[in-house]
């Protein structure tokens, strides 16, 4: 059945040519390009599951972005419009109460009580510390405000000025003392630099010292693979990419044992990972020491979210990596309106034991970040 075509106009739609979106290769972190009114989408919501959607109004949606246009004009200012295009046409995503309005119509609809908000690949990395630790901080302000005025519809992950150690230490300080911020995000690379590297260890251990949850989202940088940009599959397979290869530098550093306290999300359901672990079990004794247990066993010491949009992925993903830390992610403003409804629809259809289906849309997350949703 072809979806309705709703009007150019309507609040939910972006104020951008969905073509001339299509086109640009770094659209979506979610490995799909998937807008409402595009064609592509999932099946129209019925009666029945609009009212359980109102019933269950208190799902936790872990993985979601936001973008103010103050924070993308101040590192347009700092030379870094080519990660800014894109959201700066995501308008819907940004602090205008029309586009508020609009992305506060599609958590209802899919029963979403609060979004936990990061910057996605928007990250305030520059080689200039003062450029760095001035937009970090505009960032989380920006970000603080917005949890001040909802507080009830959103939570957020602060961000840091890396590379710079000691002043991504101090914007640590300020975003969970001073600002109560649910967590830190951290892109997959830093400058060229993957996060595994030993110069980053001081963030980490800081971080496991707090008890401190951390996001780790791909920058869209294809892992340093010039393919992936050539071809135009920097987000498709690029970002899935950087997600199973930060997830298993970590495992092959021993990460988990060295810092258990600290909760490391993983979004994308770990991209490649679930699918291939037996593989990365059989091949353990070529890039690990032989005393760790194998990835398939310390994969499960880290959490996940569900952006993905498939419920046989979502299904392969709880055989390999238990339940208990797989929490509900829609990547919005990347996938909007029908597919947005699809990456929590997801969940339903992947047709999990209804107390695993409760566990996935709220019970993890509020475990994890200690709230309970609106």
């Amino acid at each position: 059945m072809t979806p309705k075509k709703r009007k150019s106009r309507e609040p939910l739609a972006l104020d951008a040519d969905r073509r001339e979106i299509l086109k640009l290769s770094a659209l979506t972190a979610g490995g799909a390009v998937l807008l409402g009114g595009a064609g592509l989408s999932s099946a129209p919501s019925s009666a029945p599951a609009e009212k359980a959607a109102a019933k269950n109004a208190a799902r936790i949606d872990v993985h979601a972005h936001y973008f103010p246009a103050k924070y993308l004009e101040r590192m347009d200012s700092y030379g870094a419009t080519g990660i800014t295009l894109v959201p700066h046409r995501l308008t819907v995503s940004n602090q205008e109460q029309k586009n508020l309005d609009a992305r506060f119509a599609m958590m209802e609809r899919a029963g979403i009580g609060m979004q936990v908000i990061s910057c996605a690949n928007v990250f305030p990395y520059f080689e200039s510390e003062e450029k760095s630790v001035d937009a970090a901080r505009l960032a989380n302000d920006l970000y603080a405000d917005l949890v001040r005025q909802y507080p009830k519809r959103f939570a957020a992950f602060g961000c840091t000025p890396l590379p710079h150690i000691d002043a991504s230490l101090k914007e640590i300080r300020h975003s969970l003392d001073d600002l109560g911020m649910a967590g830190i995000t951290i892109g997959s690379f830093v400058m060229g630099k993957t996060i595994a590297d030993p110069m980053f260890e001081a963030i980490f251990a800081e971080l496991n010292r707090r008890k401190a949850i951390v996001f780790i989202h791909p920058i869209g940088g294809g892992g340093g693979v010039p393919l992936l940009e050539t071809t135009k599959l920097i987000w498709p397979i690029g970002a899935p990419f950087e997600d199973a290869m930060t997830l298993m530098q970590l495992i092959q550093l021993d990460y988990p044992r060295r810092y258990p306290d600290m909760k490391v999300i993983v979004p994308h359901l770990g991209g490649f990972a679930p699918f291939l672990l037996t593989r990365f079990d059989q091949f353990r004794d070529q890039y690990m020491p032989k005393d760790p247990p194998p990835p398939s066993v310390q994969a499960r010491n880290f959490w996940y979210d569900t952006v993905n949009g498939s419920p046989a992925a979502l299904r392969c993903s709880c055989d390999v990596l238990g339940t208990d830390k797989l929490m509900l992610g829609t990547d919005f403003p990347y996938w909007v309106d029908d597919a947005f409804q699809l990456q929590v629809d997801c969940l339903r259809q992947a047709r999990l034991p209804a107390h695993v289906e409760n566990d996935l849309y709220r019970a993890n997350a509020e475990r994890l970040l200690g709230m309970k949703a609106a």
